[in-house]
């Protein structure tokens, strides 16, 4: 007990964060308990610090997201990533999970992923067209490799050895060398943390940008996003279907984009579309004028007769 007691003033003493202090106290408490060594964990959980005000924490930038992108340059699985989780919204640990099965085909050249696949908290989660591009180049390079690509294999895998995937702490590797080239993206640490969180900056850029849009139903965005907690019993009862979720996931597709040329040729595809609906609008307007105008004589023909 006193032990414990000294060891927690020591982490206190080095300003250790309280989740941190948590996290040991409860890993010390399950230990104690299943070895059937019973201590006063109630005084050592007064012992906890008072929670801090955290900095503010803030999404990634489109343009900041460029500049990480142009630091992995041609480094395919990498560039794939960041591509995913920008335009999806998931948290990094869906690496762990995706497999090729997880892929679902969408219109408009776009991808479905069944993210953590057998879990409880199995969700959809869309990416557009610009990081299917990015994706499937990831892939086809996977495959003329020779590395493994059947349908209940891992998407991201590590270089050494393609059977194994990769983990949430390679992603912080990776992002932690990639950011340390543009320390102006995350400032300096306020009480243990910087202002952009290193992987859920791109997932708070998602969420802002969807929330933000007063056309998608803020209700299908939280399924999306993985979150189910607006509404009690919402994982329970609300289904809606993969459709009536891409429908709304389509409307936040132009912000998403990164590259600012895949947003004009995808803004133009899309008044292009428009034009076409239009034009087929006209066409069905003027084919029952024409039925309307040939009832009409027929009327007139049958009134002769009579």
């Amino acid at each position: 007990q006193e032990m414990i007691d000294n060891y927690i003033l020591y982490l206190r003493s080095e300003d250790k964060s309280r989740s941190t202090i948590k996290c040991t106290i409860q890993s010390l408490d399950l230990f104690y308990s299943m070895n059937d060594v019973v201590l006063n964990f109630k005084k050592i959980k007064r012992m906890i610090p008072a929670e801090k005000k955290h900095s503010q924490s803030i999404p990634y930038t489109t343009e900041q997201v460029k500049d990480i992108l142009k630091v992995l340059g041609h480094d395919l699985k990498w560039s794939a990533f960041v591509h995913v989780m920008c335009a999806s919204g998931m948290r990094a640990g869906f690496i762990e999970y995706l497999k090729f099965q997880d892929i679902i085909d969408m219109p408009n050249n776009c991808k479905a992923l069944r993210v953590y696949s057998g879990e409880k908290e199995e969700y959809y989660a869309f990416i557009h067209h610009e990081a299917v591009q990015s994706l499937e180049k990831y892939i086809q390079s996977k495959k003329n490799k020779n590395e493994p690509t059947e349908p209940n294999s891992f998407v991201f895998t590590k270089t050494h050895d393609s059977s194994k995937n990769l983990s949430q702490k390679d992603v912080s590797v990776r992002l932690s060398f990639i950011l340390k080239k543009f320390p102006e993206i995350r400032g300096i640490k306020e009480n243990g943390r910087y202002k952009v969180a290193m992987s859920h900056g791109f997932r708070k850029r998602w969420n802002t940008i969807l929330k933000n849009n007063k056309d998608i139903n803020p209700l299908l965005a939280e399924k999306m996003f993985g979150h189910s907690m607006t509404i009690p019993l919402d994982t329970v009862y609300h289904k809606p279907s993969l459709e009536i979720l891409f429908e709304e996931y389509q409307k936040a597709i132009p912000e998403l984009i990164i590259d600012d040329n895949e947003r004009l040729k995808h803004t133009i595809n899309e008044q292009q579309s428009e034009l076409d609906q239009l034009k087929d609008k006209d066409d069905q307007i003027l084919a029952l004028q024409t039925q309307l105008h040939e009832v009409q004589l027929h009327l007139k023909e049958l009134a002769k007769r009579s």
